[in-house]
């Protein structure tokens, strides 16, 4: 938009995985209590942490006039996008690797799908998929041009 114009330009999208990269998991501990949730820990989103460096890679893309979408591939997505609620997100989808991989091929404006998992980098169509430190996840957007 320019000049007060509405424009049809379709803006650019990356997709971030939140397990591992926007969301690093709980700490095991060894008390009892721990014990008893069992894996009830992983598919509650309170108790995964925001990692700050990629709420920083977030509102870079978004000052860029980027569009950043969250991928969750355990946890429920409405749950997720209340947590996440304070980040500039268009959407949080949940979704299966394979499938996610699938859908973006009906996707072009989606550039890049920000994954930390190496065995995932493929799954994505035409190169799409790119490994990121979740210790540095600024570093990948050097390889996207940002």
């Amino acid at each position: 938009m320019q000049g007060g114009d509405i424009s049809n330009e379709i803006v650019p999208r990356i997709h971030l995985v939140f397990e591992g990269l926007v969301g690093l998991p709980p700490k095991r501990t060894t008390h009892r209590w721990w014990r008893g949730l069992g894996c009830r820990s992983f598919t509650d989103p309170r108790r995964w942490e925001i990692n700050p460096a990629a709420t920083k890679v977030i509102w870079h893309l978004w000052g860029h006039d980027w569009g950043v979408d969250v991928v969750t591939h355990l946890l429920d997505a409405e749950a997720l996008a209340e947590r996440l609620s304070d980040l500039p997100i268009g959407q949080v989808y949940a979704t299966t690797p394979s499938q996610h991989g699938r859908e973006l091929s009906c996707q072009p404006h989606v550039v890049a799908v920000l994954d930390p998992e190496p065995g995932r980098q493929f799954s994505y169509p035409a190169g799409r998929g790119v490994v990121v430190d979740p210790d540095n996840p600024a570093a990948s957007l050097a390889a996207l041009g940002l």
